[in-house]
């Protein structure tokens, strides 16, 4: 039996390509992760198609308006229940600077939201006083 030499072939790499290789196969995955983790973040938020989508942003904006319009509404009920807010909406000088404490008072109330601005305007349509949220 003869024996034949082994034919081995020996592959050197260059350190710095392996590191290049190593850089970019990383980024690669982390690029594939980042992609997985968005795409099943916004299927879960969203839903899958387009009109589930709108209805779920639709129903969010309906939920967001009627807060606020219960809001508006419970704030305008505090105003109107205050007996001086009409003698405020005259224009005079006094009842004006009572209507503004008024509303800073009612602003400052918990269960109101804190961007929540109101006006109160006069019987011309002259605005009389006003409360607006600090930025």
């Amino acid at each position: 039996m003869q024996r034949r030499p082994l034919n081995r072939t020996v592959f050197v790499v260059d350190p710095f390509a392996r590191r290049s290789l190593r850089i970019i196969v990383s980024s690669v995955v982390c690029a594939a992760a980042t992609l997985a983790v968005g795409f099943a973040l916004e299927l879960g938020r969203l839903g899958q198609t387009d009109l589930s989508a709108f209805e779920r942003v639709r129903d969010d904006v309906k939920r967001q308006f009627a807060t606020m319009a219960a809001s508006l509404q419970t704030t305008t009920a505090r105003i109107a229940a205050r007996p001086d807010a009409a003698r405020g909406a005259t224009g005079e000088r006094e009842a004006v600077r009572e209507l503004f404490d008024q509303l800073a008072d009612i602003a400052t109330r918990p269960g109101t939201p804190a961007d929540l601005a109101v006006t109160v305007y006069g019987a011309g349509g002259t605005a009389r006083a006003w409360n607006c949220p600090a930025r």
